[in-house]
């Protein structure tokens, strides 16, 4: 009689032990749907995949696919913020770009002017001298003449 009571503890604890496994594995499986449902266009539609454990149970096949979907989806939420950051350094480096563009303007602008005005200067100071220059040979040759003229005398 003990062991006939023994024999049924132990079927009742198995039974016990399937149906928590089953309660995890259900509420593993809703979890799933409710946080990946966004990701999948059609969650009716089961394909066949390789087993994810040795023991190839379905609670124990839910748990390494809820696993393998956090760390899909923390893979995922880590390159989106790459991708932000990459974005953010890109509008900087056209910033940048840009502000270098004018300031390049303005200092070419600037120096352009600069040089403009210097050669205007050095231009008008030439040709004053050319037109003093000019005007001492007129001089000069007017003095020769009259030299000329006075020992022709």
């Amino acid at each position: 009689m003990k062991t006939i009571q023994n024999s049924i503890a132990r079927m009742i604890a198995n039974r016990e032990q399937i149906w928590q496994q089953y309660d995890r594995a259900d509420s593993n499986r809703k979890d799933l749907s409710k946080r990946f449902a966004k990701y999948y266009s059609n969650p009716s539609q089961v394909t066949t995949i390789s087993p994810l454990t040795s023991q190839q149970l379905p609670p124990a096949e839910i748990e390494a696919c809820l696993d393998k979907l956090e760390e899909t989806d923390r893979k995922i939420n880590q390159e989106q913020s790459n991708i932000e950051s990459h974005k953010n350094e890109i509008e900087s480096l056209k910033i940048k770009a840009r502000n270098l563009i004018i300031g390049l303007i303005i200092g070419l602008s600037v120096g352009g002017s600069f040089l403009l005005f210097t050669l205007f200067i050095f231009t008008n100071n030439n040709s004053s001298d050319d037109s003093n220059s000019s005007q001492l040979y007129q001089l000069n040759t007017q003095k020769n003449v009259v030299k000329l003229s006075k020992q022709g005398e």
